[in-house]
């Protein structure tokens, strides 16, 4: 994979991605700053494949699925990491920033 266009022909139903989110709220340090931590949401499997976006099944707490939906980011916004992973990044806008700067917010690992 080297471009976004090899990430989004890879992206089918039924095709299955080890998902990390990078933005869990990990508490505050005596000023009030947050801490941020990664959280493993594990193996999520696409259930919808549309132009612009995608949707994964997620499972709620009564073991019934639902889809979540991802847009597609911009070239800006993805890094190829490997042939098989990907880290989603989204404008900083925490604490008054601007949102010029970007920060990860999701990795996909091809399982």
């Amino acid at each position: 994979m080297k471009t976004l266009a090899d990430f989004k022909r890879r992206l089918k139903v039924g095709t299955k991605l080890h998902t990390t989110y990078h933005q869990e709220f990990a508490g505050r340090d005596p000023n009030f700053k947050i801490f941020y931590k990664d959280k493993d949401l594990g193996i999520r499997e696409i259930s919808i494949a549309k132009s612009a976006q995608i949707a994964f099944k997620t499972p709620k707490n009564d073991g019934t699925f639902v889809d979540s939906y991802m847009l597609f980011p911009t070239a800006k916004q993805l890094k190829i990491i490997d042939e098989n992973t990907v880290t989603i990044f989204t404008p900083d806008t925490r604490d008054g920033k601007d949102g010029s700067e970007l920060i990860p917010l999701l990795t996909y690992k091809f399982v």
